[in-house]
């Protein structure tokens, strides 16, 4: 189960976790104790781990589906929130970065540092470890 879960990406990952949590989740307002007339309002969600129709504890579950403790918490509380849904970052990662620049502004920007430095730079005498060019610049 482990090889088939590392083949799949991170986001199919997820969802595969996600649909089998929201199978074992009790998401009930109220508790349900029998020998109460009165039931109390649920603190916590209960999930029961499983893995292939048997019981697990949270660790082998978390091994078996090659995800960290932080990672599934946090697959828990997207359920909760938003239901069987894709999570999406919130910083959208670096294609939709606003602030980065276009390939072209780099380009010149290369050009602008490469002739400032042929224009002001200075050789360094001698051979300096690390740089394979013939003539460093400073």
């Amino acid at each position: 189960m482990q090889a088939q879960m590392k083949e799949l990406t991170v986001t199919e990952r997820k969802m595969f976790v996600m649909g089998k949590i929201s199978t074992t989740i009790k998401r009930t307002e109220k508790t349900l104790k029998r020998k109460r007339k009165h039931q109390e309002n649920r603190k916590r969600s209960r999930i029961t781990y499983l893995v292939e129709s048997k019981q697990v504890c949270r660790q082998s579950f978390e091994y078996m589906h090659c995800i960290s403790n932080c990672q599934l918490s946090g697959i828990i509380n997207h359920y909760k929130t938003s239901g069987v849904t894709p999570p999406i970052k919130k910083s959208g990662g670096r294609r939709f970065n606003k602030a980065a620049l276009s390939e072209s502004d780099v380009r010149h920007i290369v050009g602008y540092i490469s002739s400032y430095a042929d224009v002001n730079g200075m050789v360094i005498p001698g051979k300096v470890r690390g740089i394979k060019c013939q003539d460093p610049r400073v």
